[in-house]
Formats: structure tokens, sequence, C-alpha cells
């Protein structure tokens, strides 16, 4: 068999009166994962990457034996919604709360991301749930019910963000505001003590919000995470 280079190799005394040396790998990335071991079957899998100093971090690999992926599975809701002009029955009114059902939205049990510098890719709706023809990415939303200087207008576009259960939370740093907007704003953006939980609320005609620092980035919180969410497998030579 031939091993990927860019798996991590330990190794370790086979008995404390040989030295003979069993050489293990750990994966960095799914691809590592398909190419060192026996494991044919998608699932949560202990993976150690390099943009996490070797840290493992669980990880959902997907299409492991054709074209592996990297994903994180959101045990809670994550929701974005795009509040557009299609929405509208009634215009020219201060606020248009009269507005066709569904609203756009999409939700994400899982989002992919590239494990190279643990970058989301927002784009990628393999494990979302999309409502009519959402266009927006992971952590953006889009109102379109009045200028978010008018106050009792009801707002449509709201984003939910929770990683609680991942062991990760996306980067502090990141800043948040208008992406295209005009006469808009955000009226509320909360994020929880430990990162994993932010929510955002858009206004405007038309507000469209969201991470004004691209791609987000995840990170490793201070969560624990136990043993028995992943697997790990680690290959021998």
């Amino acid at each position: 068999m031939v091993w990927n280079d860019a798996c991590v190799k330990l190794t370790q005394s086979k008995s404390s009166n040989s030295e003979e040396q069993l050489v293990m790998l750990i994966p960095e990335s799914c691809a590592d994962l398909a190419s060192c071991s026996v494991t044919s079957t998608d699932g949560e899998y202990w993976i150690y990457p390099k943009a996490t100093s070797g840290q493992r971090v669980k990880i959902y690999c997907h299409n492991i034996r054709t074209n592996p992926k990297e994903y994180i599975t959101l045990k809670y809701t994550n929701t974005f919604v795009e509040h557009d002009p299609s929405n509208f029955m009634t215009r020219w009114q201060t606020c248009r709360t009269d507005y066709k059902l569904p609203l756009k939205s999409a939700i994400f049990s899982r989002v992919a991301m590239n494990i190279q510098d643990m970058t989301v890719i927002g784009s990628d709706y393999t494990f979302a749930v999309r409502t009519g023809n959402f266009k927006l990415e992971f952590g953006e939303a889009q109102d379109c019910n009045g200028y978010s200087s008018m106050s009792g207008c009801h707002r449509f576009g709201n984003a939910v963000i929770n990683t609680l259960g991942t062991g990760l939370i996306l980067d502090r740093n990141a800043k948040w505001g208008l992406i295209n907007a005009h006469k808009a704003g955000i009226q509320n953006f909360e994020r929880s003590e430990d990162g994993a939980e932010i929510s955002i609320t858009c206004a405007g005609y038309c507000g469209h919000c969201g991470p004004l620092s691209k791609p987000l980035r995840l990170i490793l919180s201070s969560e624990f995470v136990s043993d028995k969410e992943a697997r790990a497998e680690v290959c021998r030579m």
C-alpha cells in the first residue's frame, strides 16, 4: 500500500524488549483516511488537521471512497432566511408584511469546510434543506420589509448559527455587517459568551447581512467532545 505523505507519522516500540518499531499514521483529512485505512463508510471520524496543529477535530467524511469531503455535523438549528422582493404581495406600503409563503430559507444539518485552513464553504448545500430558490450562503440573511430606520416593521431576515457539540466555533475576529444593502442595517447581533451561538436580524429595503470577513473560519473551542462522538482510525505501516 502507498501511504499518503500528508498523514502524521507516529512511532512506538512493539515491546519493551525489542527495537522493532510500529509506524502508525493519523489522518489530516478525509482523503488521508481513505488512502491509509480500510475505512469505506461515510461517518464521523477524528481528523488531525495541520490548521489545528494536529489537535483532533470531529469531522463527517462524505463520499469517502470516491471524492472525500469534510463536513461539520451541526447538532442544533442553523437557519437562514432570504426575504427578497419576490415575497411581496402588496407594494409601496410602510411595512410590507403581506408576503407570500413560504419564505426562502435554508436549514443546514452539516456545513462543508476546507480542512487545509478550517474555512467554511458556505455555498455547499449538500446537507441543507432549502425552501424556494435560496441563494445565500451559510451565515447570511436578507430582509426587504422596509427601511431599517422604520420602527414597528417585522423583520424576516434572520440568521441563526449554533455550533454547540462540535468542539468548534466561528472565529471571533470575523466582521459582520451589510453585504449589499439599501436603507439597511443589522438590527440585532448576539453572540453567546462561549462563541458557539450567533443570531442576526437583518433589516432594510433591501438588506443583505452576514460575514464581511470571508470565508468564515472555524477554530477550536474549549468545549469537551467525548471520544465516543467519532471513530479513531490509525493506520499502520
